[in-house]
């Protein structure tokens, strides 16, 4: 609470349990709600963006494999005609008739087939065939001819007779030396080509495909990618890549000068190393879930109506019970010890309620039980409890806690009733096995929390355990003793804030605790008395620790000579107590008297 500003602290504190319950309960549930929208949404995201992605590859892997079979075919085609009879002859007019009903049986993506021979356009699917020489790139295609079998692919250009194609031109034949060879020459359909290499995908998927050459120039595609330039006679990009597709990689992510991001994939395994290439815009993936964005707000508005019916029962289920709880207790604390609270419930309210019922139960029987027994045996019981709670101590610690609910501190009563319910859940086990360092450590700090409470902070616990010596065990209820008497003899008789130090170590094989104050300290001939007192085992005195010797007595009657306590005191300096035992970790094999 520290970072918060002054004034949220203040009505923190004066707000009520039920309040802060219902806010408390509120924030987590929406939090949980709105926690569970943004991880679908950004699951659903990744698994849209991959699926197009995989989508992706796929589409470019399988338009390069289509422009493969394509060229093959074509080449086939090739070499069909130039061992075609008929080419012997092609100026016989069936051979003109025959090729302009089957190209298209011949070539899907053909569009239109020319024979030259001696300089001249002889056969030409095209009326316009006659234009066919006059253009400078077929001309140098059929000058880069050599052979016979390889085919020669011109550069993507603008044709007088078919448009904006490529052009494949084969030799076939020549007549003789010094005559002119006979070329055949087909012009492809490049807009049939790409069409063809477009797939049937459903509407969610996104991308485009563009066609270029091994030089990375655009050979086809369509806007907003590429364009046809009436001026230039050829596709231009119209998104400035730069050098991108000079690398060599099949995949990868871009972004544009103007800050739209990309996905971008390639396939280039094919005869005239054309790139089929997949471009993505990856803003428009993720249109798909502006849908399910719409229907997350319709989501948040219904959680926020959930949280608060929540938060209001949750609310109500522990403000309620902690009223019930807190009349019970002023009426405790009054001298009423037949009250009795009506909860029945299994959690942690539940095991407070039935503790304190335990408790003023057993508080009574013990009343009347001291009333009707002898003055030894009071005594005897007296001893026997001295290292427990106190029936005056648990009065003021009521009291207190009715006091604190009555002027509205409700953060100061929850600690309370947090540090009464563990310590009654802790003291009034009836079981005397021996417990863990751990257990007996948190049972004394929670009766320290009360001490604190009660003296209005004469004094801070610092607490420095080995983690090694958690684990070892030791008999219940030694450290409260210990620390009652450093806090009630040492610390609360101060005027300045005391310091209470409880630690624990481990050496060779046998482990220390350490319990030392700042406080009055000790008169010499009070300390030698003492430690007369522990090294004798006499009875102690009104004078002596009773709590001390007790302690002393069950470490010794467990544990023998392999246990050793010793004790320090300076005058207005503080006291210290350092007890060494063995390591028992084994809870059926150290029991007290065995």
């Amino acid at each position: 609470m520290g970072v918060l500003p002054r004034f949220v602290r203040h009505h923190l504190l004066r707000m009520k349990l039920s309040a802060k319950m219902f806010w408390m309960s509120f924030i987590l549930v929406e939090t949980i709600f709105l926690s569970l929208g943004a991880a679908y949404r950004s699951v659903a995201s990744g698994v849209l963006e991959q699926a197009q992605r995989d989508y992706a590859i796929q589409m470019a892997v399988k338009s390069n494999e289509y422009l493969e079979i394509s060229l093959r075919n074509i080449r086939s085609l090739f070499v069909s005609l130039a061992n075609d009879s008929r080419m012997a002859d092609p100026a016989q007019p069936a051979i003109q008739t025959w090729l302009n009903e089957n190209l298209t049986y011949l070539s899907a993506h053909a569009r239109n087939l020319h024979i030259v021979e001696n300089g001249q356009v002889t056969v030409s699917t095209s009326r316009a065939g006659w234009m066919l020489l006059d253009d400078t790139l077929f001309r140098e295609g059929l000058e880069s001819v050599l052979e016979y079998s390889p085919i020669y692919w011109t550069a993507p250009y603008s044709s007088p007779v078919s448009g904006f194609t490529v052009t494949g031109v084969i030799r076939i034949s020549a007549n003789g030396a010094g005559e002119t060879a006979k070329y055949l020459a087909i012009d492809l359909d490049l807009d049939k080509l790409y069409q063809a290499m477009q797939p049937d995908a459903p509407a969610q998927f996104k991308g485009e495909l563009v066609l270029l050459d091994a030089e990375s120039k655009p050979v086809y595609g369509r806007r907003p990618f590429t364009a046809y330039d009436v001026f230039e006679r050829q596709y231009v990009p119209l998104v400035p890549f730069g050098g991108l597709f000079e690398g060599n990689w099949s995949s990868t992510d871009w972004q544009s000068p103007e800050g739209n991001r990309f996905f971008i994939t390639r396939s280039n395994s094919n005869m005239l190393k054309w790139q089929a290439v997949w471009l993505m815009d990856r803003t428009e993936l993720l249109r798909p879930l502006q849908a399910l964005t719409r229907f997350s707000w319709v989501l948040a508005a219904f959680s926020v109506f959930l949280s608060l019916v929540v938060s209001l029962l949750i609310s109500k289920s522990v403000s309620q019970p902690i009223r019930r709880i807190a009349t019970s207790m002023d009426q405790v604390s009054q001298g009423r010890f037949d009250v009795s609270i009506p909860i029945k419930r299994q959690d942690e309210l539940g095991l407070l309620a039935r503790h304190f019922n335990q408790m003023t139960r057993q508080i009574a029987t013990l009343i009347d039980n001291l009333k009707a027994t002898e003055e030894k045996k009071t005594q005897f019981e007296l001893k026997a409890l001295h290292a427990q709670i106190k029936p005056h101590f648990l009065f003021n610690t009521l009291n207190a806690i009715s006091i604190s609910a009555r002027a509205g501190e409700l953060i100061k009563v929850d600690s309370l009733i947090s540090a009464l319910t563990n310590q009654l859940d802790y003291s009034l086990k009836e079981s005397t096995a021996p417990v863990t360092f751990r257990e007996e450590l948190a049972a004394m700090v929670h009766y320290v929390e009360l001490m604190k409470i009660r003296y209005g902070g004469r004094f801070l616990l610092e607490c420095d355990p080995d983690p090694a010596t958690l684990s070892c065990r030791l008999p219940k209820f030694v450290l409260q003793p210990l620390v009652e008497n450093a806090i009630f003899h040492g610390l609360a008789p101060g005027t300045e804030t005391g310091i209470l130090f409880v630690g624990s170590s481990f050496a060779d094989g046998r482990w220390k605790i350490q319990i030392e104050d700042n406080g009055a300290g000790m008169a010499p001939e009070t300390l030698l008395r003492l430690k007369r007192q522990l090294e004798h085992d006499h009875e102690p005195d009104e004078k002596t620790g009773i709590g001390l010797m007790n302690v002393h007595q069950r470490f010794r009657l467990l544990f023998g000579g392999d246990y050793s306590m010793s004790l320090d005191s300076w005058p207005k300096a503080g006291t210290r107590i350092l007890i060494e035992l063995p390591v028992w970790t084994d809870r059926e094999s150290l029991t007290e008297g065995s």
